[in-house]
């Protein structure tokens, strides 16, 4: 049985970033979804990860709809060399969530569908129906209103949360369906977060006259990744669950994730051109544009801030030295101090040599200190057409 965090505990950290609380109309319930804030921080813990839409009843503290605790993407659990991330250590070190599993364990592969997830179960006698982030959300409207007209709910039993995916035209996604529907994906006993096996889920979705994400039947892990790279952009991946341990990921294709990126306006320039000069950051909602899957472009803005304020600071402190000790002509000692720090981003040397003989014209401290500004839009700018230059060598 995995135990989840007490009510009180996730209130109180409702109080602060992490986390996103969420009543229902009538009062009775509360939610609670992890934020952007945590997804951004990896702050991860026993609280975070079970904070995916679970529902508590607020009179006596019981959860009453438990969706699947968070689980993430394989490239955030391992980097391109297969070596553990982070996020993987973070998780090492979380009873009950520990990555215990090996790539070829026994598991089961879904069909990862593109839409929204809908959490549902009969509770205190009625059907409560939500999406992950809220009670009033149209999406859970929408597909508390199909399960009852489609004749779902009869066959839902007291004790379990059930979780679909709402397929519906108006909830838009990169990947467009020719159905409607809510696609069951999952089934997991309330009290215990015991997850049912997929011929469970088979048995409901018969009785119930509806659809189950499919099940690709593969061999080991490698043939899954092969698979995985092969679908095409209509397809966005897929979910492994191992049998053994219960422990989750997602793999999604790289034609998806191409499309995905399309579908958000996503590129490493769209997000250079929102970078803030004046924070030296990538402003809170930029960050939240992007996925979480695009590790890449996480990393990316990562290291943009980080060698934005390398060159920053090293080359104003240059200066201020070039200034204070009547350098007269400070190109040449830029350019070495820039290119042995910076030697892959010649145009950012550019600016940075640029930038001292400005500052050496400057008449005061003050003023050369007000040329910053100029040399905070030079290296930003320089940063984006280095990028774009390796950009086009790679394709």
């Amino acid at each position: 049985m995995n135990e989840l965090p007490m009510l009180k505990e996730y209130m109180a950290r409702a109080e602060g970033p992490d986390l996103i609380k969420s009543v229902s109309p009538d009062g009775k319930y509360v939610k609670f979804k992890y934020s952007e804030h945590a997804i951004f921080n990896r702050h991860w813990d026993e609280v975070t990860l079970n904070a995916r839409g679970h529902v508590f009843r607020v009179s006596d503290g019981a959860c009453v709809l438990r969706p699947w605790s968070k689980f993430f993407n394989f490239q955030e659990l391992f980097s391109a060399d297969g070596e553990p991330t982070d996020i993987y250590r973070i998780l090492s070190g979380i009873p009950g969530m520990e990555p215990k599993f090996s790539p070829d364990d026994p598991h089961v592969a879904t069909d990862k569908l593109d839409g929204s997830l809908c959490i549902a179960g009969i509770v205190d006698d009625d059907l409560l129906v939500t999406t992950s982030g809220s009670f009033t959300a149209w999406q859970g409207t929408w597909a508390k209103d199909w399960l009852v007209n489609v004749g779902v709910h009869p066959h839902m039993e007291t004790g379990f949360t059930y979780m679909f995916e709402i397929i519906a035209n108006a909830d838009l996604h990169p990947i467009r369906y020719d159905y409607e529907a809510c696609v069951l994906t999952g089934i997991i006993e309330t009290a215990t977060g015991k997850e049912m096996p997929y011929d469970y889920l088979l048995q409901f979705a018969d009785k119930a006259g509806i659809e189950v994400a499919q099940q690709v039947k593969l061999g080991s892990f490698a043939e899954t990744r092969d698979y995985v790279r092969s679908l095409p952009a209509n397809k966005e991946g897929l979910v492994i669950t191992y049998l053994d341990s219960g422990f989750k990921l997602k793999l999604k294709g790289p034609e998806f994730l191409a499309v995905q990126r399309l579908f958000h306006g996503l590129s490493e320039k769209s997000l250079m051109e929102k970078f803030d000069t004046d924070s030296m950051r990538f402003p809170a909602d930029v960050r939240k544009m992007v996925p979480e899957e695009f590790t890449e472009l996480t990393e990316f803005m990562d290291m943009f801030e980080r060698r934005y304020a390398e060159i920053y600071y090293s080359v104003l402190g240059f200066a201020m030295y070039c200034k204070m000790n009547d350098v007269e002509y400070a190109s040449k000692e830029v350019y070495d101090r820039a290119s042995y720090l910076f030697e892959e981003c010649r145009p950012a040397i550019g600016v940075a040599c640029s930038f001292a003989r400005q500052c050496l014209r400057a008449r005061t401290l003050g003023e050369m200190c007000m040329n910053t500004r100029t040399l905070g839009a030079g290296v930003a700018d320089a940063l984006v057409k280095d990028v774009l230059r390796k950009t086009k060598e790679r394709t």
